[in-house]
């Protein structure tokens, strides 16, 4: 019979996984829309405001928003504290955030910046409102509301971003549609969110919360440093209209990684604290997670690689084609990315927050290096392609190296667990070559020649991947 932690696991993955992929999937659809309707310098400007703005909302909340989920027990008046604490920063954060917008504009020459930030940072007080209802949901895995939450909130954004584009606002039609998603992320976990404050605050409550959560948001703030210290660089050292090219193929690349790798933190965090005093069952969920990762991620990677110049000829046209290298790489990246993205939960939840301090700064560290160091020698936007999977890949072996101090593996069921998915994409690959093959043969509708080649290749993953948990099964 599945224990409870693993029906905890399949139910997460099932509705937060839903609705994180229908979010992913409507803020792809309106960014390939956007992406026909401004210029690479519009877009490379849009992204440097708002991965700013992204690096100070790490600051949101001072880390304690984890702690809302790690504590064994909380009390109401306890939650009302640390609610009002939250607020109050990220209101202080949007103030210091005003007064320091015209160094980002001077450090990049473009005067418009220092406005765009001015806008785009008055999301932060309405993201501090919202910080403990949806910590709350999280606690108590309510993830079927969360996930309405955030894929309506995501819709409305969407939405926006497409309307503002189409009637001409350029940059500021994906700084203006940030703001709409926290007021309707405001709207709905006031609706959906059972927490309502007190009107009281006092600073002994949020005392052990802070002392849990310095570390977490040291962690934070680089783990949102290294989501966006590629775009820094890449518009300093290349300029924004490089950085536009970079964002589409990051986009296309990252964004089904992206949706995966969101829902499977939270789901994986919550999970990982059911089971974090014991040992043997933690390693038995920390191999279920990383297969669960590795089944999703692998044929999604496969099938972008594969037809890259499809797709982006397909969802941004042509003019992006530029972006299809860049684009590969980052597919191999995405799929490293993935695995390691599962190491701070895990660290978090068995109370080792430093561990997840070391991997964002070591990861920081090596991502800069890398970057800076082939962009020295080769000035192109597909180096840092090639720098991410170089990190990623140091990275990845150092986890695994690290988290050994904490789990009890049994090397030959990992290895049994995770060769399964390999197997199945080795089938898949294959199949994927000879289906193409014959289609360039058949000079039908080239859409039709990929939807075939896709869906038969993943339909004879899918099977690979039953048969051998049939056999896994029986032989057990």
């Amino acid at each position: 019979m599945p224990s409870a932690s693993s029906r905890s696991l399949k139910s997460g993955f099932a509705w937060f996984g839903s609705a994180t992929v229908l979010t992913r999937l409507f803020d792809l659809l309106s960014m390939l829309v956007v992406l026909r309707l401004i210029s690479r310098a519009e877009l490379g400007l849009a992204s440097v405001a708002l991965s700013s703005v992204s690096i100070v909302e790490a600051f949101a909340g001072l880390g304690m928003a984890n702690a809302i989920v790690q504590r064994p027990r909380v009390g109401s008046q306890t939650l009302s504290s640390v609610h009002w604490l939250c607020l109050i920063s990220c209101v202080a954060l949007a103030g210091l955030t005003w007064l320091g917008s015209g160094f980002l504009a001077a450090f990049y020459e473009r005067q418009e910046l220092g406005a765009m930030l001015n806008v785009a940072v008055l999301k932060l007080p309405l993201i501090g409102i919202t910080i403990v209802p949806l910590q709350l949901l999280v606690r108590h895995r309510n993830f079927q509301r969360l996930g309405i939450i955030q894929t309506l909130a995501t819709l409305s954004e969407a939405l926006s971003k497409m309307l503002l584009a189409w009637l001409g606002f350029g940059a500021w039609a994906l700084i203006n549609a940030s703001l709409v998603r926290a007021l309707m992320l405001i709207l709905l976990a006031l609706t959906l969110a059972p927490f309502r404050p007190q009107l009281r605050y006092h600073w002994q409550d949020c005392s052990d919360y802070l002392r849990f959560g310095r570390k977490l948001l040291g962690a934070n703030i680089l783990r949102h440093l290294n989501r966006h210290l590629d775009y820094f660089i890449v518009g300093k050292w290349l300029g924004v209209e490089a950085l536009g090219l970079y964002r589409v193929a990051f986009e296309l690349a990252m964004a089904p990684l992206e949706a995966i790798l969101h829902f499977s933190k939270k789901v994986a965090y919550a999970v990982f604290c059911r089971v974090a005093q014991q040992q043997q069952r933690l390693g038995q969920t920390f191999v279920e997670v990383l297969r669960y990762v590795l089944i999703l991620t692998l044929p999604t990677v496969l099938i972008q690689s594969f037809f890259a110049e499809d797709l982006i000829r397909w969802t941004v046209g042509k003019t992006w084609l530029d972006a299809q290298h860049t684009m590969q790489l980052l597919c191999v990246s995405a799929l490293l990315r993935s695995l390691i993205e599962i190491y701070p939960s895990f660290f978090d939840a068995i109370g080792k927050p430093e561990q997840s301090i070391l991997k964002e700064a070591l990861n920081a560290l090596l991502l800069a290096l890398s970057i800076v160091s082939l962009l020295a020698y080769w000035p192109q936007v597909q180096v840092v392609g090639y720098a991410w999977m170089l990190s990623a890949a140091c990275l990845l072996l150092f986890l695994l190296q690290r988290a050994q101090k904490w789990l009890v593996l049994n090397w030959q069921h990992v290895g049994r667990m995770l060769v399964y998915p390999l197997s199945a994409l080795a089938t898949m690959g294959v199949a994927l070559w000879g289906i193409e093959a014959l289609a360039q043969r058949w000079h039908g509708p080239r859409l039709l020649s990929v939807l075939t080649a896709a869906l038969l290749s993943i339909a004879l993953y899918i099977g690979v991947l039953r048969y051998e948990n049939r056999r896994s099964a029986s032989i057990s």
